[in-house]
């Protein structure tokens, strides 16, 4: 039987590029995904351009859907003082700061990537067993009868119960498990038995006709109702799409909040009507202390729980943790690293790098909480503000540091002028 060297579950942007950095280090990557590909995945589809910087190139143009350079901020009630304005703010005028995707295109390149560096790819193939011994992981692989993904168990993972047939063994020196936020690699190598609800967000979104929304811009919404969310409206070639993130604390009210804002931005825009129901997805919040990793089996992306809780941008993180994996164990398996300092290395290496940042997040969207008009109109009147957001899209190590400093500098001023305004107008 044939010992691979790394076999990576799951062949989203974690997973494909973990697969690519092992493969071109000159191992015998197994690359495997229980949906059959090309595959839908349930997402706003915007990219930084952080993120593209860490893939190290640029997406054809058949799978870019718009490149965005700008960014619309709407307030409480949608517009820029709650009314039905909104205001578009560019940084600068025609420089790239994301762009946005299919997923069911953009996987599918990033997997073609992975296999061009020598990974062999199988779709259709879930992993039904895992052991891990002292020198290797022992799986059981199935071929799989579910074609995309199911309305989820949000807090349980391995919740869904596909049709099997055609079980084989397989083994592996080291297993990165890049299965997202429900995949079974983590409760398999005993890591996470389940979720908790503080730390997750739920994302719901419909795709309608555009209307008059610009197309090279995103739009982003403050939400009044729900602590700590955003609604968004991104642009795509033929449509737009337009969601809602919130946390999973706030389940009950997401459906009614995500009719009224589709209602208003609807109306605003005059968009299309939503040909179905609307998709729900989870984000599982970074920030929070995780075991990520045994010694041969290792998680990233979703898998480890590592989405910015701030923007709920999971896709950079997904790259940067999957090429650490790769990293990792192509350093183990040249000698570099025992299999037990691995597994602490790669702890090490996400929180140095992810973690760390996300804990800020999360103290900047705990302090954001409701969207306040108030609130709304200290970014109204410090440009500063506005240009930190694009900052986020644009520089992914210490960013929030430095936000975070800015801010805490910042905000005794803003909020004195912004009461100053207030009482000008209260005058009036």
């Amino acid at each position: 039987m044939k010992v691979w060297d790394v076999v990576i579950v799951g062949a989203g942007p974690a997973g494909s590029t973990a697969a690519s950095v092992t493969a071109r280090a000159g191992l015998s990557v197994l690359l495997i995904d229980k949906a059959r590909f090309p595959r839908d995945k349930p997402c706003a589809g915007g990219v930084s351009v952080k993120s593209l910087h860490e893939i190290g190139l640029t997406p054809p143009r058949e799978v870019i859907q718009r490149e965005i350079t700008g960014l619309i901020l709407g307030g409480p009630g949608g517009g820029s003082s709650g009314g039905h304005s909104g205001f578009l703010i560019r940084h600068p005028a025609g420089e790239r700061i994301a762009v946005t995707v299919r997923r069911r295109e953009f996987d599918a390149f990033l997997v073609d990537l992975a296999t061009a560096e020598g990974a062999c790819f199988r779709d259709g193939v879930e992993v039904s067993g895992l052991e891990e011994r002292d020198d290797s992981v022992s799986l059981r692989l199935a071929t799989c009868g579910c074609p995309g993904y199911s309305r989820p168990d949000y807090f349980r993972p391995g919740h869904s119960q596909p049709v099997h047939s055609q079980e084989e063994g397989i083994t592996a020196r080291f297993v990165i498990g890049a299965d997202g936020a429900m995949g079974r690699t983590a409760a398999l190598s005993g890591l996470r038995r389940r979720w908790r609800r503080f730390e997750l967000g739920l994302g719901i979104f419909v795709e309608v006709a555009p209307g008059e929304a610009s197309p090279e811009a995103f739009q982003l919404y403050c939400l009044p109702g729900i602590p700590c969310s955003f609604g968004w409206v991104f642009p795509y070639r033929d449509s737009v799409n337009v969601g809602l993130g919130a946390s999973a604390l706030f389940s009950d009210r997401v459906i009614g909040t995500f009719h009224s804002f589709f209602g208003h931005v609807k109306t605003l825009w005059h968009l299309g009507e939503p040909a179905g129901s609307p998709t729900c997805y989870i984000l599982p919040a970074g920030g929070f202390a995780r075991r990520i990793a045994t010694k041969r089996v290792l998680l990233a992306g979703d898998a480890a729980g590592l989405v910015d809780p701030f923007s709920g941008e999971g896709i950079y993180s997904a790259v940067v943790s999957g090429r650490m994996a790769g990293e990792v164990v192509a350093g183990a398996l040249r000698g570099d690293l025992a299999p037990g300092q691995a597994s602490r290395e790669y702890q090490r290496a996400c929180h140095a790098r992810l973690t760390r940042q996300f804990r800020l997040a999360m103290i900047m969207s705990l302090m954001s909480g409701y969207k306040s008009a108030t609130g709304f109109r200290l970014v109204q009147h410090d440009p500063g503000i506005t240009e930190n957001l694009v900052r986020l899209m644009k520089e992914g190590d210490h960013v929030y540091r430095r936000l975070l400093w800015w801010h805490l500098q910042c905000l005794p001023v803003g909020l004195l002028r912004v009461a100053g305004i207030n009482r000008q107008g209260t005058r009036k």
